[in-house]
């Protein structure tokens, strides 16, 4: 049985469906990065797993429990919020604390559970300062130390870097993921970076207006991708989509695109061979072919400039 099992889950605001029966399975210990596009329902899909939203139709299942009706607070589950929301007048070891202080956990243990947090995230000397004396960076640890410090079922991240910086986002990243693999915990992290996805997850879910297009690891979603959205969608720089026949040529099969050239219309053909180099105009590029259902992907890499 899968540790979390969103069953064909359906939101619905009045007439706007939103979330259009997205099933999702993964077992305990993944990482699973819900990406695509804005307004694709990611994040109300984390809301509603943390159950600060309803669910309009299908399950929620948390290790074998079904957790619809089950208040946040009992849920078992931690929440990043891409805004940290840390309190302002509490020190860092006050917010990191405040959960624990709310169960009634004694003050010794509180103690000990912040420090230990703290040395985890290299934050023991920040443990007296305010949030506003923080950088955003710190901000960011600071939140993932009031989750990590209740110790719950599932971890749940809400593009937690879109907040800082290129190069403190690409280590923040490389921080989350060693985290990961340190702890073995499940984490459900909501992006709508590509990179960001295949860098952290073992499982991708990538979503459209509503609807999971491709449930896989990084791999799977980038060298096999169920559709032209994902294969367009996945990958920085993005894949450039050609529009082509297959035909057969000399008694091989190839992909005959037709490109216009001034006012002269060219025919180009290209045998359907993984891994080949072409010489295309004053170009040396490499191939890369998908077959996805009826339609030939081609996929091309500059290797050289002949210019």
């Amino acid at each position: 049985m899968s540790f979390l099992h969103i069953n064909n889950v359906h939101k619905r605001f009045g007439e706007t469906h939103v979330l259009k029966g997205v099933d999702i399975a993964i077992e305990q210990g993944d990482f699973l990065v819900l990406v695509g596009p804005s307004g694709c329902g990611k994040s109300t899909l984390l809301n509603m797993i943390a159950g600060l939203d309803s669910i309009s139709e299908g399950e929620l299942l948390l290790d074998g429990r079904c957790i619809n009706d089950v208040h946040p607070s009992r849920r078992d589950i931690a929440m990043v919020f891409q805004s940290y929301a840390l309190y302002p007048s509490m020190t860092v070891a006050g917010n990191i604390g405040f959960g624990l202080e709310m169960r009634k956990v004694p003050r010794k243990e509180r103690r000990e559970a912040v420090d230990r947090v703290a040395k985890l995230l290299q934050i023991e000397n920040l443990l007296d300062r305010k949030p506003g004396q923080l950088s955003g960076g710190q901000r960011q640890r600071v939140a993932m130390g009031r989750a990590l410090v209740r110790d719950p079922q599932l971890f749940l991240f809400d593009e937690p870097l879109s907040n800082l910086d290129a190069k403190l986002r690409v280590d923040m990243r490389s921080e989350i993921k060693q985290l990961h693999q340190r702890l073995k915990t499940t984490i459900v992290y909501v992006t709508h970076d590509q990179v960001e996805a295949m860098t952290l997850a073992t499982r991708i879910a990538v979503m459209r207006a509503g609807e999971l297009q491709q449930l896989g690891t990084p791999h799977e979603v980038y060298d096999d991708p169920n559709n032209l959205f994902v294969a367009g969608f996945m990958g920085s720089p993005s894949m450039n989509l050609v529009k082509a026949r297959i035909v057969e040529h000399d008694s091989v099969l190839v992909a005959q695109m037709a490109t216009s050239l001034a006012t002269t219309q060219a025919v180009t053909l290209l045998r359907l061979r993984q891994g080949m180099t072409v010489r295309y105009l004053h170009l040396l590029v490499l191939v890369r072919l998908q077959l996805l259902k009826h339609c030939l992907v081609v996929e091309l890499h500059l290797l050289l400039n002949l210019d």
